[in-house]
């Protein structure tokens, strides 16, 4: 069983209104760093937010036959 740290993850970013993708990180370490980051740009405005999105599982079940 992995753990949510080891996750990879989404981040997100509301920029005036608008969602966009700041990218994908293999975990959340990395992802809080790349938020942080651009979290601290100087063109930001303060109303601008971002999310981090943890991968929890993906794909298709399995098919039992």
């Amino acid at each position: 069983m992995t753990t949510l740290h080891a996750q990879p993850c989404l981040v997100l970013i509301d920029r005036e209104g608008t969602l966009g993708w700041l990218g994908q990180f293999p975990e959340i370490a990395s992802a809080r760093a790349a938020m942080d980051d651009w979290l601290k740009a100087d063109d930001r405005d303060s109303e601008d937010a971002a999310f981090i999105l943890p991968i929890i599982g993906f794909g298709r079940p399995a098919m039992e036959g």
